[in-house]
């Protein structure tokens, strides 16, 4: 392609591909200066087929600064790479959420029913 930003190029493209496992390995072979040829097309779908498309893009895009790779033997890494992702994705967070004005509205509502109340007098009473 020889243009900047490939890789919002391809994400762009790969939303709409009918044949996501030969554009996303023309992807790597243009990221990394690698042949394009079929058993490259063959490992990415596998991953795709795993994965999704986006998840191995994404595992593409992020091996990008690690030095001194071995592109003969590149499945492990890349399938390494999207278990995590895909594992980040599904691990809970303990984040704290505001209840505050959950809370607050609640304690309006109480205070209504109790305010509703009727007061009835004990009709025993003299």
């Amino acid at each position: 392609m020889g243009e900047e930003n490939i890789a919002e190029t391809y994400l762009d493209r790969l939303k709409d591909e009918t044949n996501p496992g030969a554009l996303l390995a023309r992807f790597y072979a243009e990221l990394y200066s690698q042949p394009y040829n079929p058993q490259l097309i063959i490992l990415i779908n596998r991953l795709i087929k795993v994965y999704g498309r986006e998840t191995t893009f994404y595992s593409i895009l992020s091996i990008e600064n690690m030095k001194d790779l071995d592109h003969s033997n590149i499945y492990p890494l890349l399938r390494y790479m999207c278990n995590k992702r895909l594992e980040s994705k599904s691990k809970p967070t303990n984040e704290l959420v505001d209840l505050t004005g959950y809370i607050q509205t609640v304690k309006i509502k109480s205070e209504k029913v109790r305010a509703k109340k009727m007061k009835v007098s004990d009709p025993f009473e003299n």
